[in-house]
């Protein structure tokens, strides 16, 4: 006799094939779900999948919310302004008749749990709550802490007004949102410091960190996977990997165009920067034409090859929140990462570090080339790197995690 957990997830977007490090969390949790019981699915958002089947999940609902508004949605988005707790970009994800798809799943599937992700999916609460199940918000970010570190788009006062009032209302939605679930689940405790901050000290979020099933790497790590031919030879070859349009990342991505990059070319002439990532900006394109060693791929089914072919993944960011999925990736493909300490934040390091910390460009460009002069001491970091993220990060390391978060919740499950 076992005790099966029914487990629905709702999510802003199709979680696989994992398209970032957003989808990437999510197939982490969905797996480690369904090692617990029954897994099914609800995701809205602008677009249909071709294939409506999925690994592990034994119902899914796809909502095309742009397909199903009517025309009084579409009017009303444009005033999401005039109410507290309303977002354009939590609109985004919801329309009428997706949240009567939602509550027909919850009738039928009758869930234990639900896991909602990210506050952007803060409308279908409502129909969450009016079913018996324990609710778990998965705050991968909080949103409100990172929209203050983007700051305006720019100075005028236009745009100082239209940020304040995204952020007056964001910060409502979110507080609305960590409230509404019996946990809140955060990736790192520097995230679970900033919820308590922000939206009260007596919320006790716990810490399920983001995790990688690091066997889905081994053929990198083990050399099976081979470096592309179009890339050439991948001694200088510099890896960023990320959605590109994401802010934190088209920052980090600015300074490697306009400073490290540069600098690089003048040591290494052959060195290349690839860019490996969906939705690339305008700039990055304009890049990528004008210099035929920077390679833009833009979406790609499948990252191992591209890790394959670097010796280095640089992490420039100076914001953001949550915890760096690449970092993970690239260690537990046996590529070393140089990283600030805004993008190594919210990892679990300790001496000896398996990566490299460096914060001023002078020090990045030291530690790539220290790493490029040095073979050994990059196979020493990328060894280094492996044992860590395999002994932390793996999935089987998160597992009991999760396993004591659950245990604290008042679940009653259905023997078989």
């Amino acid at each position: 006799m076992s005790s099966k957990l029914r487990t629905l997830f709702i999510l802003r977007e199709v979680p696989y094939p994992v398209r970032g490090g957003s989808s990437l969390r999510s197939w982490q949790l969905i797996n480690l779900m369904a090692r617990r019981g029954t897994v099914a699915l609800f995701s809205a958002c602008n677009w249909t999948p071709k294939n409506l089947q999925l690994p592990l999940i034994e119902r899914w609902c796809h909502c095309n919310v742009e397909e199903q508004r009517s025309a009084w949605e579409r009017f009303n988005r444009h005033f999401w302004w005039l109410f507290p707790k309303r977002h354009h970009s939590a609109d985004w994800s919801y329309s009428v008749q997706a949240a009567k798809a939602l509550a027909q799943l919850l009738r039928e599937f009758k869930p234990d749990l639900v896991i909602l992700e990210q506050a952007w999916m803060y409308p279908y609460l409502k129909v969450v709550c009016r079913y018996p199940c324990q609710i778990i918000v998965d705050n991968q970010n909080v949103e409100a802490h990172l929209h203050q570190q983007l700051g305006p788009e720019s100075q005028t006062r236009k745009s100082r007004l239209k940020y304040q009032l995204e952020q007056n209302h964001l910060k409502r939605l979110e507080r609305a949102f960590c409230r509404a679930g019996d946990q809140v689940w955060v990736c790192s405790p520097e995230d679970a410091a900033l919820v308590r901050q922000w939206y009260g000290q007596e919320l006790q979020p716990k810490v399920i960190p983001n995790g990688i099933d690091i066997g889905y790497y081994d053929e990198v790590w083990q050399r099976k996977t081979l470096s592309l031919p179009a890339l050439g030879d991948k001694r200088h070859n510099l890896l960023f990997l990320g959605q590109l349009s994401y802010p934190p990342n088209q920052e980090a991505v600015d300074i490697l165009l306009d400073r490290l990059y540069p600098a690089l070319k003048v040591r290494y002439p052959d060195c290349r920067l690839l860019l490996i990532g969906r939705t690339p900006t305008v700039k990055m394109l304009t890049a990528a034409a004008q210099d035929a060693n920077i390679i833009v791929s833009g979406m790609v089914a499948d990252v191992r090859p591209y890790l394959a072919s670097a010796s280095v993944q640089v992490v420039p960011l100076i914001s953001g929140g949550g915890t760096r999925l690449k970092i993970l990736e690239a260690l537990a493909a046996g590529c070393p990462v140089i990283s600030t300490q805004k993008g190594a934040e919210g990892l679990s390091l300790s001496a000896p570090f398996p990566l490299i910390l460096a914060d001023r460009d002078e020090e990045i460009l030291a530690a790539i080339a220290e790493l490029w002069d040095n073979p050994i001491l990059a196979e020493n970091l990328a060894r280094l790197g492996y044992e860590w993220a395999k002994t932390y990060y793996d999935w089987s390391a998160i597992d009991p995690v999760i396993t004591a978060a659950i245990a604290e919740l008042s679940i009653s499950v259905v023997s078989e």
